[in-house]
């Protein structure tokens, strides 16, 4: 928020998409010596942070070299603080940073289920648990059809196909095609099956809550850490999932 702050100041572009893409130029003086220079204090790397120092403090100055580090270490030890008890935002930041949080996918980090539970805790109001739809599967007559129109029209590239499926990605989820009738995944699923994605912490809680409701589920599946599955059918026999992978990244076909 800062860093947007600073750029409508100066009327500079800032590319925020860098905070999670390492690859990408924020458009920041010096970039390169400051991301080495937070990643080795932040993340403990000892031995590497006196020669990043050095590198540094050469292109930089020393002065601006240290300033970078205080602030780094400031803003780690808030970050601690609000991940430990669960801080939440409040309303002006809420709103203020609601683009900021969608462009750089912050909500989608573990510790935002944390705020969650936080602000359920002292409002005793329901607030959003789900992070957005992971995955819907649809049945269509005519997979090349249906793909010429997705893709093509629609603008989703296929990442995977094969005669009963073809699936299309989105940024942090994904559409699939499935041939009416076919005989291969959520065969069983009922007329429709869709998926959201959650944080590590809201999939435990909805798990306890399905099984204390005595609901048909599948699972859980998978790993904590590595990307969870679990999957129930609705009142109406529609197969629900929640899931866990997109936390760590677009899964592999």
């Amino acid at each position: 928020m800062l860093l947007r702050a600073s750029g409508q100041r100066e009327n500079r572009d800032f590319n925020l998409n860098a905070v999670n893409e390492a690859d990408s130029d924020p458009g920041v003086d010096h970039a390169g010596h400051l991301r080495r220079l937070t990643e080795a204090a932040i993340g403990g790397r000892w031995r590497d942070l006196a020669a990043v120092r050095d590198e540094a403090a050469a292109a930089m100055g020393e002065q601006a070299m240290v300033d970078a580090l205080t602030v780094a270490a400031g803003f780690n030890g808030i970050t601690r603080v609000a991940d430990a008890t669960g801080i939440p935002l409040d309303p002006t930041t809420h709103q203020a940073t609601g683009s900021l949080r969608v462009e750089t996918g912050i909500d989608a980090f573990d510790y935002a289920a944390k705020s969650t539970r936080y602000d359920r805790q002292q409002t005793h109001e329901a607030t959003m648990s789900i992070i957005g739809i992971e995955e819907i599967f649809l049945d269509v007559q005519d997979l090349a059809r249906a793909v010429d129109f997705y893709e093509g029209v629609v603008g989703l590239p296929v990442v995977m196909r094969n005669d009963e499926r073809a699936y299309l990605q989105c940024e942090r989820s994904h559409v699939v095609l499935q041939v009416k009738g076919h005989g291969g995944r959520h065969r069983g699923g009922g007329p429709m099956h869709f998926s959201f994605t959650v944080a590590e912490d809201v999939f435990d809680e909805v798990a306890q809550r399905a099984a204390k409701a005595n609901i048909f589920t599948r699972g859980p599946m998978g790993e904590r850490g590595k990307g969870r599955a679990l999957f129930m059918l609705d009142p109406d026999g529609n197969e629900a999932e929640v899931n866990t992978r997109y936390l760590y990244g677009v899964p592999k076909r």
